[in-house]
């Protein structure tokens, strides 16, 4: 049996799924897996380049997964509360013109290069990841 799901956007498109799993949960686990494949995708070519490392050694490769995953939940978070001060504008074909991610990925690599000067700006955006967004 397969269900069909589906859902208005804010955008104004349309998302239909189709699963063979409880049709009330689909949308959810959508959601989640919307997520993680967008961490992956940050991880591997849009800023991370995970594929550009040589190691082996699985506990090595585990806190390389490990550190960028943070530091892409810190730019996603502080991107999130940047939008929810300041939305981005919609262009014409109806996407942003910039993404949230990118931007704080930029402003948090200029904070860690220059941690000693910039410390209690790393401390702020650390307290926005760690405290729930409240919209």
């Amino acid at each position: 049996m397969v269900y069909v799901v589906g859902a208005l956007l804010p955008n104004g498109e349309y998302l239909i799924l189709a699963t063979d799993k409880s049709p009330e949960t689909a949308l959810e686990e959508y959601k989640k897996r919307q997520g993680i494949e967008t961490l992956f995708q940050c991880q591997k070519g849009r800023g991370f380049n995970f594929e550009d490392t040589h190691m082996t050694l699985p506990d090595r490769i585990d806190k390389l997964i490990a550190l960028p995953a943070i530091a892409f939940s810190q730019c996603h978070a502080t991107g999130e509360w940047c939008v929810y001060q300041k939305p981005i504008k919609i262009k014409k074909h109806r996407r942003k013109a910039v993404s949230v991610f990118r931007p704080d990925l930029d402003h948090l690599g200029s904070i860690l290069h220059n941690i000693s000067d910039l410390y209690h700006e790393f401390l702020k955006n650390l307290k926005i990841i760690l405290k729930p967004l409240i919209l």
